[in-house]
Protein backbone atom coordinates (compact mmCIF):
# COMPACT_ATOMS: atom_id res chain seq x y z
CA UNK A 1 0.00 0.00 0.00
CA UNK A 2 1.28 3.86 -0.30
CA UNK A 3 0.96 4.74 2.74
CA UNK A 4 3.38 2.01 3.78
CA UNK A 5 5.96 2.88 0.89
CA UNK A 6 5.48 6.64 1.89
CA UNK A 7 5.85 6.10 5.61
CA UNK A 8 8.87 3.82 4.61
CA UNK A 9 10.47 6.59 2.39
CA UNK A 10 9.68 9.19 5.37
CA UNK A 11 11.05 7.43 7.77
CA UNK A 12 14.96 6.62 5.94
CA UNK A 13 14.61 10.26 5.33
CA UNK A 14 14.23 10.94 8.51
CA UNK A 15 16.71 8.40 9.65
CA UNK A 16 19.71 9.59 7.67
CA UNK A 17 18.83 13.49 8.73
CA UNK A 18 19.32 12.02 12.50
CA UNK A 19 22.77 10.37 11.21
CA UNK A 20 24.32 12.98 9.13
CA UNK A 21 17.70 9.33 5.49
CA UNK A 22 -10.29 2.48 -25.13
CA UNK A 23 -11.49 6.25 -23.81
CA UNK A 24 -10.46 9.43 -24.19
CA UNK A 25 -9.25 12.08 -21.67
CA UNK A 26 -11.34 14.83 -21.18
CA UNK A 27 -10.33 18.93 -21.83
CA UNK A 28 -11.48 20.30 -18.46
CA UNK A 29 -8.17 18.87 -16.37
CA UNK A 30 -6.05 20.98 -18.98
CA UNK A 31 -7.92 24.52 -17.04
CA UNK A 32 -9.53 25.36 -20.21
CA UNK A 33 -13.57 26.50 -20.00
CA UNK A 34 -13.31 28.49 -17.24
CA UNK A 35 -11.59 25.96 -15.59
CA UNK A 36 -8.74 27.06 -12.70
CA UNK A 37 -5.59 24.73 -11.64
CA UNK A 38 -5.65 23.62 -8.21
CA UNK A 39 -3.65 21.35 -5.77
CA UNK A 40 -5.80 19.46 -3.50
CA UNK A 41 -3.59 17.47 -0.59
CA UNK A 42 -3.93 16.22 3.09
CA UNK A 43 -2.07 18.16 6.10
CA UNK A 44 -1.91 17.61 10.36
CA UNK A 45 -1.65 21.40 10.49
CA UNK A 46 -4.44 21.46 12.79
CA UNK A 47 -3.76 18.04 14.93
CA UNK A 48 -2.21 14.82 14.68
CA UNK A 49 -4.88 13.56 11.86
CA UNK A 50 -4.94 14.47 8.27
CA UNK A 51 -7.31 16.71 6.86
CA UNK A 52 -7.87 17.59 2.78
CA UNK A 53 -6.72 20.83 1.70
CA UNK A 54 -7.07 22.50 -1.24
CA UNK A 55 -5.00 25.55 -2.43
CA UNK A 56 -3.38 27.54 -5.31
CA UNK A 57 -0.56 26.36 -7.06
CA UNK A 58 1.43 29.15 -5.95
CA UNK A 59 0.33 28.02 -2.19
CA UNK A 60 -2.52 30.66 -1.65
CA UNK A 61 -5.61 30.42 -0.86
CA UNK A 62 -5.45 27.30 1.25
CA UNK A 63 -8.85 26.31 2.45
CA UNK A 64 -9.82 23.11 4.75
CA UNK A 65 -11.87 21.03 3.05
CA UNK A 66 -12.41 18.21 5.58
CA UNK A 67 -13.21 18.07 9.51
CA UNK A 68 -14.11 15.16 10.67
CA UNK A 69 -12.43 13.73 14.08
CA UNK A 70 -10.49 10.72 11.79
CA UNK A 71 -7.56 10.82 9.39
CA UNK A 72 -8.66 12.01 5.30
CA UNK A 73 -6.21 11.15 3.31
CA UNK A 74 -4.85 10.80 -0.67
CA UNK A 75 -7.17 13.31 -2.09
CA UNK A 76 -7.68 13.15 -6.23
CA UNK A 77 -9.31 15.37 -8.31
CA UNK A 78 -11.88 14.03 -10.64
CA UNK A 79 -11.06 14.70 -14.68
CA UNK A 80 -13.81 17.61 -15.07
CA UNK A 81 -13.36 18.92 -11.58
CA UNK A 82 -16.30 18.56 -9.96
CA UNK A 83 -15.26 15.88 -7.33
CA UNK A 84 -12.83 14.81 -5.01
CA UNK A 85 -11.98 11.20 -4.15
CA UNK A 86 -9.63 10.16 -1.23
CA UNK A 87 -9.50 7.93 1.60
CA UNK A 88 -10.73 7.85 5.45
CA UNK A 89 -10.35 6.17 8.18
CA UNK A 90 -13.88 7.73 9.71
CA UNK A 91 -15.29 4.21 9.87
CA UNK A 92 -14.50 0.55 11.66
CA UNK A 93 -11.17 2.48 12.27
CA UNK A 94 -10.34 1.07 8.28
CA UNK A 95 -9.33 3.42 4.87
CA UNK A 96 -11.99 3.08 2.91
CA UNK A 97 -13.09 4.98 -0.69
CA UNK A 98 -15.06 8.24 -0.13
CA UNK A 99 -15.87 10.86 -2.35
CA UNK A 100 -17.09 14.45 -2.16
CA UNK A 101 -17.68 17.41 -4.17
CA UNK A 102 -14.61 19.87 -4.93
CA UNK A 103 -15.85 22.28 -2.31
CA UNK A 104 -15.66 20.01 0.55
CA UNK A 105 -19.83 19.29 0.46
CA UNK A 106 -21.70 15.92 -0.25
CA UNK A 107 -18.98 13.13 1.19
CA UNK A 108 -20.44 9.69 0.48
CA UNK A 109 -18.82 6.38 1.51
CA UNK A 110 -17.82 4.10 -1.35
CA UNK A 111 -16.34 1.14 -0.55
CA UNK A 112 -17.05 -1.20 2.69
CA UNK A 113 -14.78 -4.17 2.83
CA UNK A 114 -14.70 -4.32 6.41
CA UNK A 115 -11.42 -5.99 8.18
CA UNK A 116 -9.41 -4.06 4.60
CA UNK A 117 -7.95 -1.22 4.32
CA UNK A 118 -9.15 0.33 0.74
CA UNK A 119 -7.08 3.26 -0.05
CA UNK A 120 -4.69 4.87 -3.28
CA UNK A 121 -8.24 6.16 -5.03
CA UNK A 122 -7.29 7.00 -8.83
CA UNK A 123 -9.71 8.44 -11.10
CA UNK A 124 -10.42 7.12 -14.89
CA UNK A 125 -9.83 10.18 -17.59
CA UNK A 126 -13.57 10.35 -18.66
CA UNK A 127 -14.28 10.51 -14.78
CA UNK A 128 -16.86 7.02 -14.52
CA UNK A 129 -14.50 4.97 -12.70
CA UNK A 130 -12.57 4.61 -10.17
CA UNK A 131 -9.16 2.46 -9.43
CA UNK A 132 -7.86 1.91 -5.83
CA UNK A 133 -5.81 -0.43 -3.63
CA UNK A 134 -7.62 -3.27 -1.56
CA UNK A 135 -5.32 -3.92 1.34
CA UNK A 136 -5.74 -8.04 0.63
CA UNK A 137 -6.96 -8.15 -3.07
CA UNK A 138 -4.81 -5.57 -4.70
CA UNK A 139 -5.87 -3.53 -7.21
CA UNK A 140 -9.60 -3.16 -7.92
CA UNK A 141 -11.93 -0.74 -10.63
CA UNK A 142 -15.08 0.21 -9.80
CA UNK A 143 -17.72 3.11 -11.04
CA UNK A 144 -17.59 6.40 -9.82
CA UNK A 145 -20.82 5.55 -7.36
CA UNK A 146 -18.84 2.18 -6.09
CA UNK A 147 -20.83 -0.23 -7.93
CA UNK A 148 -19.79 -2.76 -10.05
CA UNK A 149 -16.35 -3.13 -8.94
CA UNK A 150 -13.78 -5.96 -10.57
CA UNK A 151 -10.68 -7.15 -9.37
CA UNK A 152 -7.72 -6.47 -11.38
CA UNK A 153 -4.96 -7.86 -9.89
CA UNK A 154 -4.43 -10.33 -6.86
CA UNK A 155 -1.34 -9.29 -5.29
CA UNK A 156 -0.34 -6.32 -2.91
CA UNK A 157 -0.05 -3.80 -5.95
CA UNK A 158 0.11 0.01 -5.11
CA UNK A 159 -0.70 3.50 -6.15
CA UNK A 160 -2.39 2.61 -9.15
CA UNK A 161 -2.11 5.41 -12.00
CA UNK A 162 -4.56 5.70 -15.17
CA UNK A 163 -3.15 6.39 -18.64
CA UNK A 164 -4.87 9.71 -20.69
CA UNK A 165 -6.84 7.41 -23.47
CA UNK A 166 -7.92 5.27 -20.68
CA UNK A 167 -6.74 1.65 -22.03
CA UNK A 168 -4.02 1.18 -19.37
CA UNK A 169 -2.89 1.34 -15.55
CA UNK A 170 0.74 2.03 -14.62
CA UNK A 171 1.26 0.73 -10.84
CA UNK A 172 4.39 -0.81 -8.28
CA UNK A 173 4.40 -4.23 -7.49
CA UNK A 174 7.15 -5.87 -5.51
CA UNK A 175 9.39 -2.36 -6.31
CA UNK A 176 8.78 -2.38 -10.16
CA UNK A 177 6.48 -0.04 -11.78
CA UNK A 178 4.16 -1.99 -13.66
CA UNK A 179 1.65 -1.63 -16.94
CA UNK A 180 -1.42 -3.36 -17.57
CA UNK A 181 -4.51 -3.05 -19.62
CA UNK A 182 -7.53 -1.88 -17.59
CA UNK A 183 -8.87 -5.44 -17.28
CA UNK A 184 -5.74 -6.97 -15.92
CA UNK A 185 -4.18 -8.32 -18.92
CA UNK A 186 -1.12 -7.59 -20.48
CA UNK A 187 1.36 -7.38 -18.03
CA UNK A 188 4.50 -5.47 -18.87
CA UNK A 189 7.25 -4.56 -16.41
CA UNK A 190 8.55 -0.88 -17.14
CA UNK A 191 11.60 -0.44 -14.76
CA UNK A 192 12.82 -4.42 -13.50
CA UNK A 193 15.60 -3.11 -11.61
CA UNK A 194 17.22 -3.43 -8.07
CA UNK A 195 16.08 -0.41 -6.63
CA UNK A 196 12.69 0.04 -5.09
CA UNK A 197 10.66 2.54 -7.75
CA UNK A 198 7.30 3.43 -6.82
CA UNK A 199 4.07 6.19 -7.24
CA UNK A 200 4.24 6.58 -10.86
CA UNK A 201 1.84 9.18 -12.73
CA UNK A 202 1.32 9.34 -16.14
CA UNK A 203 2.12 12.67 -18.25
CA UNK A 204 -1.26 14.40 -19.57
CA UNK A 205 -0.11 13.70 -22.77
CA UNK A 206 0.38 9.74 -21.92
CA UNK A 207 4.37 9.81 -23.42
CA UNK A 208 5.90 9.57 -20.10
CA UNK A 209 5.71 8.15 -16.53
CA UNK A 210 7.20 9.98 -13.69
CA UNK A 211 7.72 7.83 -10.35
CA UNK A 212 9.81 7.96 -7.26
CA UNK A 213 12.96 5.93 -6.86
CA UNK A 214 14.16 4.93 -3.35
CA UNK A 215 17.90 5.25 -3.48
CA UNK A 216 20.87 4.91 -0.43
CA UNK A 217 20.64 8.58 0.14
CA UNK A 218 16.93 8.73 0.27
CA UNK A 219 14.01 9.06 -2.27
CA UNK A 220 14.42 10.88 -5.50
CA UNK A 221 11.85 11.55 -8.65
CA UNK A 222 12.48 10.42 -11.85
CA UNK A 223 10.94 10.57 -15.35
CA UNK A 224 10.97 7.91 -18.28
CA UNK A 225 9.23 7.62 -21.55
CA UNK A 226 5.77 5.45 -21.13
CA UNK A 227 7.93 2.50 -22.82
CA UNK A 228 10.13 2.54 -20.04
CA UNK A 229 13.38 4.06 -21.69
CA UNK A 230 14.63 7.27 -21.14
CA UNK A 231 14.70 7.21 -17.45
CA UNK A 232 15.86 10.46 -16.35
CA UNK A 233 16.63 11.87 -12.80
CA UNK A 234 14.84 14.84 -12.20
CA UNK A 235 15.69 15.72 -8.71
CA UNK A 236 19.08 15.50 -6.38
CA UNK A 237 18.10 16.80 -3.02
CA UNK A 238 19.69 15.29 0.19
CA UNK A 239 16.80 15.44 2.49
CA UNK A 240 14.52 13.46 -0.46
CA UNK A 241 11.97 13.88 -2.93
CA UNK A 242 8.62 11.72 -3.77
CA UNK A 243 4.70 11.58 -4.09
CA UNK A 244 4.88 13.15 -7.92
CA UNK A 245 1.90 14.70 -9.91
CA UNK A 246 1.84 16.48 -13.19
CA UNK A 247 0.45 20.14 -13.81
CA UNK A 248 -2.80 19.63 -16.13
CA UNK A 249 -0.78 21.07 -18.92
CA UNK A 250 2.55 18.88 -18.00
CA UNK A 251 5.34 21.62 -18.08
CA UNK A 252 5.40 21.33 -13.89
CA UNK A 253 5.22 18.35 -11.19
CA UNK A 254 4.48 18.85 -7.58
CA UNK A 255 5.75 16.65 -5.37
CA UNK A 256 6.77 16.37 -1.71
CA UNK A 257 9.99 17.68 0.03
CA UNK A 258 12.31 17.37 2.87
CA UNK A 259 14.76 19.70 3.91
CA UNK A 260 16.92 18.94 7.16
CA UNK A 261 16.18 22.63 8.28
CA UNK A 262 12.35 23.07 7.34
CA UNK A 263 11.15 19.36 7.71
CA UNK A 264 8.80 17.54 5.24
CA UNK A 265 6.79 20.40 2.43
CA UNK A 266 5.08 20.57 -0.69
CA UNK A 267 7.12 22.02 -3.31
CA UNK A 268 6.26 22.50 -7.34
CA UNK A 269 9.21 22.38 -10.30
CA UNK A 270 9.53 22.65 -14.13
CA UNK A 271 9.19 18.94 -15.38
CA UNK A 272 12.46 18.91 -16.41
CA UNK A 273 13.43 19.11 -12.66
CA UNK A 274 14.51 22.86 -12.56
CA UNK A 275 12.81 25.72 -10.13
CA UNK A 276 12.14 24.19 -7.35
CA UNK A 277 9.56 26.33 -5.51
CA UNK A 278 8.09 25.41 -1.72
CA UNK A 279 4.61 26.22 -2.01
CA UNK A 280 3.47 25.19 1.57
CA UNK A 281 5.30 24.80 5.26
CA UNK A 282 3.63 22.73 6.75
CA UNK A 283 3.67 19.12 7.49
CA UNK A 284 1.69 18.21 4.15
CA UNK A 285 1.03 14.94 2.12
CA UNK A 286 -0.18 13.72 -0.95
CA UNK A 287 -0.34 16.68 -3.22
CA UNK A 288 -2.53 16.10 -6.85
CA UNK A 289 -2.94 19.15 -9.42
CA UNK A 290 -6.04 19.22 -11.08
CA UNK A 291 -8.48 21.76 -11.90
CA UNK A 292 -12.11 23.07 -10.49
CA UNK A 293 -14.41 25.21 -11.84
CA UNK A 294 -14.02 29.11 -10.50
CA UNK A 295 -12.15 32.07 -11.08
CA UNK A 296 -8.13 33.03 -11.66
CA UNK A 297 -8.05 35.11 -8.09
CA UNK A 298 -6.61 35.22 -5.58
CA UNK A 299 -3.03 36.39 -7.95
CA UNK A 300 0.02 36.01 -6.11
CA UNK A 301 2.98 38.60 -6.97
CA UNK A 302 6.52 38.15 -6.79
CA UNK A 303 8.85 41.48 -6.27
CA UNK A 304 11.24 42.42 -9.12
CA UNK A 305 13.18 44.17 -7.06
CA UNK A 306 13.95 43.62 -2.61
CA UNK A 307 16.60 45.26 -0.91
CA UNK A 308 18.03 46.04 2.81
CA UNK A 309 19.63 50.15 3.55
CA UNK A 310 22.21 50.62 6.65
CA UNK A 311 22.02 53.76 8.18
CA UNK A 312 26.02 53.36 8.78
CA UNK A 313 26.57 52.86 5.26
CA UNK A 314 24.36 54.88 3.51
CA UNK A 315 25.87 55.20 0.10
CA UNK A 316 26.48 51.54 -0.27
CA UNK A 317 24.02 49.13 -1.71
CA UNK A 318 23.00 45.49 -0.58
CA UNK A 319 20.42 44.51 -3.21
CA UNK A 320 22.37 41.92 -4.85
CA UNK A 321 22.02 39.69 -1.72
CA UNK A 322 19.09 37.26 -0.96
CA UNK A 323 17.72 37.66 2.18
CA UNK A 324 16.32 41.13 3.69
CA UNK A 325 16.99 42.21 7.02
CA UNK A 326 15.63 44.62 9.83
CA UNK A 327 17.71 45.83 13.11
CA UNK A 328 16.56 48.92 14.95
CA UNK A 329 19.27 50.43 17.10
CA UNK A 330 21.32 53.51 16.74
CA UNK A 331 22.20 52.73 13.39
CA UNK A 332 19.19 50.81 11.42
CA UNK A 333 18.88 48.20 9.21
CA UNK A 334 15.43 48.60 7.07
CA UNK A 335 14.57 46.76 3.76
CA UNK A 336 12.33 47.58 0.87
CA UNK A 337 10.40 45.88 -1.89
CA UNK A 338 7.82 46.43 -4.24
CA UNK A 339 5.45 44.87 -6.52
CA UNK A 340 3.88 45.10 -10.10
CA UNK A 341 0.23 44.56 -9.90
CA UNK A 342 -1.19 45.78 -12.99
CA UNK A 343 -4.34 48.05 -12.98
CA UNK A 344 -7.08 45.27 -10.98
CA UNK A 345 -10.61 46.59 -11.20
CA UNK A 346 -11.05 46.45 -7.29
CA UNK A 347 -9.36 44.59 -4.67
CA UNK A 348 -11.14 43.01 -1.73
CA UNK A 349 -8.40 41.65 0.36
CA UNK A 350 -4.26 42.14 -0.22
CA UNK A 351 -1.70 39.77 1.96
CA UNK A 352 1.92 40.41 2.21
CA UNK A 353 3.70 37.01 3.34
CA UNK A 354 7.22 36.49 4.07
CA UNK A 355 9.17 33.47 5.17
CA UNK A 356 11.53 33.89 8.37
CA UNK A 357 15.30 32.87 8.50
CA UNK A 358 16.07 34.86 11.21
CA UNK A 359 13.23 35.19 14.07
CA UNK A 360 12.60 37.86 16.33
CA UNK A 361 9.86 40.10 17.68
CA UNK A 362 7.45 42.48 15.52
CA UNK A 363 8.40 44.05 12.50
CA UNK A 364 5.77 47.05 11.46
CA UNK A 365 5.47 47.27 7.55
CA UNK A 366 4.73 50.90 5.74
CA UNK A 367 3.67 51.21 2.59
CA UNK A 368 6.28 53.44 0.61
CA UNK A 369 6.98 54.96 -2.83
CA UNK A 370 8.19 52.69 -5.60
CA UNK A 371 10.03 55.35 -6.49
CA UNK A 372 13.59 56.88 -4.91
CA UNK A 373 13.16 59.67 -2.64
CA UNK A 374 12.26 62.52 -4.15
CA UNK A 375 12.19 61.45 -7.39
CA UNK A 376 9.58 59.82 -9.91
CA UNK A 377 12.09 57.14 -10.78
CA UNK A 378 11.06 53.66 -9.93
CA UNK A 379 13.96 52.37 -7.51
CA UNK A 380 15.90 49.01 -8.33
CA UNK A 381 17.64 47.13 -5.95
CA UNK A 382 20.90 47.26 -6.82
CA UNK A 383 21.21 50.77 -6.51
CA UNK A 384 19.09 51.44 -3.48
CA UNK A 385 20.85 53.12 -0.78
CA UNK A 386 19.83 54.46 2.82
CA UNK A 387 20.60 57.87 1.33
CA UNK A 388 18.41 57.78 -2.04
CA UNK A 389 15.61 54.99 -0.15
CA UNK A 390 11.58 55.92 0.01
CA UNK A 391 11.17 58.28 3.06
CA UNK A 392 9.54 55.96 6.00
CA UNK A 393 6.36 58.06 7.66
CA UNK A 394 2.66 57.65 9.13
CA UNK A 395 1.25 54.53 11.13
CA UNK A 396 2.49 50.90 9.69
CA UNK A 397 -0.04 49.37 7.51
CA UNK A 398 0.92 46.48 10.14
CA UNK A 399 2.93 44.21 12.17
CA UNK A 400 4.81 40.39 10.99
CA UNK A 401 5.58 38.67 14.12
CA UNK A 402 8.38 36.62 13.05
CA UNK A 403 8.70 34.69 16.61
CA UNK A 404 10.10 31.01 14.93
CA UNK A 405 12.47 30.59 11.99
CA UNK A 406 10.85 28.22 8.68
CA UNK A 407 7.63 29.76 9.25
CA UNK A 408 5.67 31.94 6.87
CA UNK A 409 4.45 35.57 8.34
CA UNK A 410 2.02 37.76 6.92
CA UNK A 411 -0.07 41.11 7.20
CA UNK A 412 -3.06 42.62 5.86
CA UNK A 413 -2.13 45.55 2.90
CA UNK A 414 -5.33 45.78 1.38
CA UNK A 415 -5.29 49.82 2.35
CA UNK A 416 -2.06 50.34 0.74
CA UNK A 417 -2.63 48.33 -2.35
CA UNK A 418 -6.66 50.12 -2.82
CA UNK A 419 -4.71 53.33 -2.41
CA UNK A 420 -1.83 53.11 -5.50
CA UNK A 421 -4.55 51.49 -7.68
CA UNK A 422 -6.87 54.21 -7.46
CA UNK A 423 -3.73 56.35 -7.75
CA UNK A 424 -3.14 54.81 -11.20
CA UNK A 425 0.30 53.07 -9.85
CA UNK A 426 0.74 49.54 -11.31
CA UNK A 427 3.58 49.10 -8.61
CA UNK A 428 3.22 49.28 -4.53
CA UNK A 429 5.81 49.69 -2.34
CA UNK A 430 6.40 48.53 1.34
CA UNK A 431 9.25 48.80 4.08
CA UNK A 432 10.01 46.75 7.09
CA UNK A 433 11.45 48.98 9.72
CA UNK A 434 11.00 49.45 13.73
CA UNK A 435 12.28 45.65 14.64
CA UNK A 436 14.65 45.79 17.76
CA UNK A 437 17.88 45.46 18.73
CA UNK A 438 18.45 41.71 17.49
CA UNK A 439 18.79 41.22 13.33
CA UNK A 440 15.70 39.64 11.87
CA UNK A 441 15.94 38.46 8.19
CA UNK A 442 13.29 36.86 5.65
CA UNK A 443 14.06 35.34 2.47
CA UNK A 444 14.63 37.79 -0.52
CA UNK A 445 13.27 37.54 -3.58
CA UNK A 446 16.32 35.44 -4.71
CA UNK A 447 15.55 33.10 -2.73
CA UNK A 448 13.81 30.30 -5.25
CA UNK A 449 11.76 28.79 -2.36
CA UNK A 450 10.57 31.37 -0.28
CA UNK A 451 10.53 34.29 -2.43
CA UNK A 452 8.33 37.12 -0.55
CA UNK A 453 4.56 37.14 -2.09
CA UNK A 454 1.55 40.08 -2.25
CA UNK A 455 -1.64 37.66 -2.40
CA UNK A 456 -4.68 39.46 -4.07
CA UNK A 457 -7.91 38.55 -3.38
CA UNK A 458 -10.25 40.40 -6.35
Amino acid sequence: MKRYTILLIGVLSALMMALVGGRQATSARAAGNGMVEKIVFSSTRLGSQQDIYVMNPDGSNQTRLTTVSAADVEPVLSPDGTKIAFASMRNSHQYDIYVMNSDGSGQTRLTTDLGNDEMEPAWSPDGTQIAFVNQNDGIIIMNADGSDSRRLTDVDDETPSWSPDGTKIAFCRGGDIMVMGVDGNNLTNLTNNPSFDSQPKWSPDGTRIVYTRRLDDGAEIFVMNADGSGRTRLTYHPGGDWLPSWSPDGTKIVFLSWDYDTGQYIAVMDADGGNKTAVSTYVDYSPDWGAMQGQAWPKTFLPPDDAYVVQSKPSRSFGHLKWLRIRHTTTDINSYLKFRIGSPDSIAEATLRLYVTDPGPATAVYAVSPYYRDTTTAWRERALTWSNAPVIGGAPEGFLYPVKKGRWVEVDVTGAVREAVSAGHNEVGFALADGSGNMISFAGKDDARFPPRLVIEH
